[in-house]
């Protein structure tokens, strides 16, 4: 017998009863449904002591957001024990901080450690590494602690391996670990091959693979970045040969599937995949002839295909940190304009476009170094990031909105949106400018060229409603050098556009 289940039926006596009843039912699921508090970013700073009063130099290593998005960061710490005293240790350190920025624990690992590399951090927030000292090939250990701070340690051999560098470390879909490094000991004098290692979960060697380079020449390598693409192939960022930036594709043995030379890199890229993408991205910058400016590229790579873009702003210099949001990416870099490493925002549509840089007096950012970059970047599940830092010894974790803001406003550096948009740039014989969503009176204004001193180089009327050619030549007909140059209009009203000429 089929049974139907019976409501009581609600009788009104108007529409207006009608009505009022809707209001208190959407009032009711925006009160039980939606939270009240709109999500807040934060900026808090941890000291880290030892015994007593001895106060730690912390320097943060990698950074990763848990199920709840709380934050943990992974710190090397110095000690000293007295003021001006020689002797020093380290030791290594993970800061746990909820959502709001309110500190849950701090634990330190039982040893003294002088290098980590991060591993990631699972469905059950358990973070993993690897950790070391320098004293000795046998100083080595793989670590998991627990989302209570609960740590468990194994020894990690590798010592027949010869395996000294451990630079990038990666979690695979299986629980497994990709560990990049190099070999440094017992080799050939000229040569010292790439370390291609998978690891279980309890510090067993699944593989082991070397990649020698293929030049005889004194060199030592560099691994910049790693990471794993859609179809699990293993992306790595490095130089192998000397004068020769290259990305490596490994599949999960070790074995080299291909070498991909990026289009007008002179810099290691960083290297991030963002869950269920089919394209790993891939920042890095392009010097300029005879200036100190660099371009910054941006460069979709799929095991098929890459897809570059040129970002719209030329003030980019090195990137020391990555992560992206879809397809937004956000970056730690040294910004040639402001002099100082920042974090920047990147909007996509059909092209980047910068849209925000931040810093703040109360942080500093560690770029990490060429042989070991630092991961300082983290996204939560509604688009805020976390970046971590230091300042006057302590750990400084900040927690930015989308739009760059944290609760102080007054310290946030937010460029208004840019209105003039030139295509293509970086330009090689000409560029075409146009004023967006200009009124008839707005579009018919004249822009002016300018050089990288602030000298009017070239005024330019518009040819049709709001489009603007420039040749790449000066008002007095002569072919302008290869450099930046800046683009404003005549009244004042928008925001200046940096043009890049490069022949």
């Amino acid at each position: 017998m089929k049974h139907t289940a019976s409501f009581p039926k609600l009788q009104f006596a108007s529409s207006s009863h009608r009505l009022l009843a809707l209001i208190c039912g959407a009032i009711f699921l925006l009160l039980f449904c939606v939270p009240l508090n709109a999500e807040e970013g934060f900026l808090v700073s941890v000291p880290h002591y030892a015994n007593g009063p001895e106060l730690g130099i912390v320097n943060p290593q990698y950074i990763y957001t848990c199920s709840d998005d709380a934050v943990v960061v992974v710190s090397l710490v110095t000690f000293v024990p007295c003021p001006h005293d020689i002797h020093y240790y380290d030791l290594g350190a993970i800061t746990k901080l909820d959502s709001n920025g309110n500190l849950l624990w701090i634990k330190y690992f039982p040893d003294i450690v002088e290098w980590i590399t991060g591993l990631g951090i699972d469905e059950n927030d358990t973070v993993s590494f690897i950790a070391g000292n320098f004293m000795g090939p046998g100083q080595r250990y793989l670590a998991h602690v627990d989302s209570n701070g609960d740590m468990t340690e194994m020894p990690l051999d590798l010592d027949d391996l010869y395996v000294s560098d451990l630079s990038e470390g990666l979690r695979t879909a299986s629980g497994d670990f990709i560990v990049i490094g190099r070999v440094v000991q017992d080799w050939s004098p000229y040569q010292s091959p790439l370390a291609f290692l998978r690891i279980s979960p309890d510090a067993e060697v699944l593989v082991s693979s070397f990649i020698p380079p293929d030049s005889t020449m004194v060199h030592d390598i560099t691994v910049y970045d790693a990471e794993i693409e859609a179809g699990g192939t293993v992306l790595i960022s490095c130089q192998i040969n000397p004068n020769k930036i290259e990305l490596l594709r490994l599949d999960m043995d070790g074995a080299l599937i291909e070498r991909i030379q990026l289009d007008n890199c002179d810099y290691f890229p960083l290297l991030y995949r963002s869950p269920e993408s089919e394209y790993t991205i891939a920042t890095y910058s392009e010097g300029i002839p005879s200036s100190l400016d660099r371009i910054a590229h941006i460069a979709w790579v799929a095991e098929d295909d890459i897809a570059y873009h040129t970002v719209l702003e030329p003030a980019f210099g090195y990137g020391y940190s990555m992560t992206t949001i879809d397809n937004d990416v956000y970056i730690v870099s040294f910004l040639n304009s402001m002099s100082n490493i920042w974090l920047s925002r990147y909007n996509y549509t059909d092209v980047y476009e910068h849209v925000w840089a931040w810093n703040h007096p109360d942080l500093y950012f560690n770029s990490g170094g060429e042989q070991h970059i630092h991961r300082l970047l983290s996204s939560t599940q509604n688009g805020c990031i976390y970046v971590a830092g230091y300042r006057n010894y302590r750990l400084v974790v900040a927690k930015l909105l989308p739009t760059g803001q944290v609760p102080i406003e007054d310290d946030i550096a937010v460029p208004p949106l840019q209105k003039i948009s030139a295509y293509p740039n970086p330009m090689k014989e000409h560029v075409m400018f146009k004023i967006d969503d200009a009124s008839p009176t707005e579009a018919s204004a004249s822009l002016e060229v300018y050089n990288i001193k602030g000298q009017l180089v070239r005024g330019l009327e518009s040819s049709r409603a709001g489009e603007y050619l420039w040749d790449g030549y000066d008002n007095k007909g002569r072919s302008c050098p290869t450099g930046i140059y800046l683009i404003r209009d005549s009244k004042g009203i928008y925001k200046q556009t940096k043009v890049i000429k490069i022949k």
